[in-house]
């Protein structure tokens, strides 16, 4: 099998950044338009009152989108709509390797935010810019590598390199960052009025979070599932983001809308902005 590959690698021409970079953003398109679709389909209901108080929470609508789209398309054998765009194939590596990888580094990329990873992702993107193999971090440890199947011989430009430069130039300047970050500064007056100023402040945001919490709504809002924007309370007590509040109000058939929590009366003009 090995030599197969072989043989099918040095009659097809490797694909250039160019290419699997136009293959990567139809990919996106593709994938963006699906998550928003997902999105409204994840939606919770805010009549459905059994998921309320489970603490569970839906998955990334672009994570779902992105497993969708390479298990049933690389993970099988077959190729992303933004390869069949291009006009690229996989000719060499670990496709199921490389679907999990991508799938555990578009996971921690949009859940935590890692900088760490950040930085590491942004420091393999001027490796690609530079080398043109490689696209993704996923792609280079599955050792997946794409052919170019289409009769069009498009120049490759001399952006790319450049771009690589930038990129690196901006990883290294976030590890400095990093770095210094971790640190531990000298102590010193200067710093010691900081440290005091931040403090305060820091008091002043806890007093405030305090008084503005007393209503108990710190957590979700019931009908959007989210932070609470603008945050107000019915008559019962329950408290909702003020946007979602009127739209569910202006929503309900009834001459006087229930509350979605409690069933309770739930006029308009009767919501109090919690301050």
């Amino acid at each position: 099998m090995s030599s197969d590959n072989f043989n099918y690698k040095k009659l097809l021409p490797r694909a250039n950044a160019p290419v699997l970079v136009r293959a990567q953003q139809k990919d996106t398109l593709f994938e963006d338009e699906l998550a928003q679709r997902l999105s409204r389909l994840l939606k919770p209901n805010p009549r459905n009152t059994t998921t309320r108080g489970t603490g569970i929470q839906p998955p990334s609508p672009s994570l779902v989108a992105r497993a969708i789209h390479l298990c049933a398309t690389v993970a099988v054998g077959g190729r992303t709509l933004g390869d069949e765009y291009v006009g690229t194939t996989l000719v060499s590596g670990k496709r199921w390797l490389y679907v999990l990888l991508e799938l555990v580094l578009c996971y921690l990329h949009t859940a935590n935010n890692v900088s760490l990873l950040n930085t590491v992702l942004l420091l393999h993107r001027s490796l690609f810019y530079w080398t043109g193999q490689y696209r993704s971090l996923s792609l280079r440890l599955a050792a997946v590598e794409y052919a170019n199947t289409s009769m069009s011989t498009a120049a490759t430009t001399n952006t790319y390199p450049l771009l690589g430069i930038l990129c690196a130039a901006e990883g290294l300047r976030e590890c400095i960052a990093l770095y210094s970050g971790n640190k531990k500064p000298k102590y010193s007056t200067s710093t010691a009025i900081d440290s005091t100023r931040l403090d305060n402040t820091q008091l002043q945001i806890q007093q405030y979070t305090q008084n503005t919490c007393r209503y108990e709504f710190l957590g979700s809002c019931p009908l959007c599932m989210d932070i609470m924007v603008h945050p107000c309370a019915a008559q019962c007590g329950h408290a909702f983001c003020w946007n979602c509040a009127h739209e569910w109000a202006n929503r309900n058939n009834s001459i006087i809308p229930k509350c979605p929590v409690c069933r309770a009366p739930f006029p308009q003009r009767e919501l109090v902005v919690l301050r």
